[in-house]
């Protein structure tokens, strides 16, 4: 059962990190073949081109073919809880969605959707949405101040 309204609040260009706990798995969640994505779009786009930052912690499979979703990393899979980790991204392409760079809102505050899907064995098909909320992104003083960009 996904856990819903799992909201959160940064400030614009902060490194974070979240971690989902299941309590319902019938088995370890770090079980070989295991699979995780998370996104994060604006709130008033859901569609899969508004994407401003993905994690995976590798290639799904659809029906048993390769179907490779974004592998950018930051995701650490426990026995019972899934942890995401944004790192301050300096906006170069190898690091595009990995970092907190990509939610700096047009306006203050900024509102983002984000989505935890999981598969124990990797495939599209058995996923399940554990968790998804709001994302909001407050403005910081320091980085409008330009001592960090």
């Amino acid at each position: 059962m996904a856990s819903l309204n799992q909201n959160f609040t940064i400030y614009d260009l902060d490194k974070f990190a979240v971690k989902f706990t299941v309590s319902d798995a019938d088995s370890a969640l770090n079980a070989v073949g295991n699979k995780v994505w998370w996104g994060v779009a604006p709130a008033n786009n859901s569609l899969p081109e508004a994407v401003v930052m993905q994690k995976s912690n590798g290639a799904w499979t659809q029906g048993g073919a390769s179907n490779q979703v974004q592998n950018y990393g930051g995701v650490t899979v426990f026995p019972t809880s899934i942890e995401i980790e944004a790192a301050l991204s300096n906006g170069s392409p190898g690091t595009y969605f990995t970092g907190s760079v990509n939610l700096t809102p047009p306006s203050y505050p900024g509102t983002y959707y984000h989505e935890c899907v999981y598969s124990g064995d990797g495939d599209q098909e058995g996923s399940t949405v554990i968790a998804n909320g709001t994302l909001t992104v407050e403005q910081s003083l320091f980085t409008e101040s330009n001592f960090r960009v």
